[in-house]
């Protein structure tokens, strides 16, 4: 079977995959504040303090990790396996990132630390959905970041 696609696929899949997990993040940090009495009565000051952050984090981080995706997708050849989507050493690098999330629900759940979890998932959530936009932004101007 053979699993090539193009450069541009390549760009709308990273952006759909950073957009995919981080609404998945954002709705598993709002479900874990809502249903904890703790963090309820600070809901919109926790969920403003999320979105900064995460807007920020998009911004000044991801944006340029993003960009480095992108440049080293328009050096791949013209049609590629789709694993190489990303290099090796951010599939390490996601698989690190799961270990944690998944280390996380395990301090949290036995720490009562939820509201904490929470606003960290909401938070990085937001950060991946901002830094998608490189992504999208690259399928329309071939030439970015160039």
């Amino acid at each position: 079977m053979n699993c090539s696609v193009s450069r541009p696929q390549h760009l709308r899949h990273a952006g759909i995959l950073w957009v995919l997990v981080g609404l998945m993040l954002c709705a598993r940090g709002l479900a874990w504040v809502l249903t904890d009495a703790r963090t309820q009565r600070l809901l919109l000051p926790l969920l403003g303090l999320a979105v900064i952050v995460g807007a920020g984090k998009g911004v000044w981080v991801l944006w340029k990790s993003a960009r480095g995706g992108i440049a080293r997708i328009q050096g791949l050849a013209t049609r590629t396996p789709c694993w190489q989507l990303y290099s090796p050493t951010t599939y390490l690098l996601v698989a690190a990132m799961i270990g944690f999330g998944i280390g996380c629900r395990w301090v949290g759940a036995h720490w009562h630390v939820f509201g904490f979890i929470g606003v960290l998932y909401l938070t990085i959530g937001m950060a991946l959905l901002v830094g998608s936009y490189p992504y999208w932004r690259a399928q329309l101007s071939p030439d970015y970041p160039r």
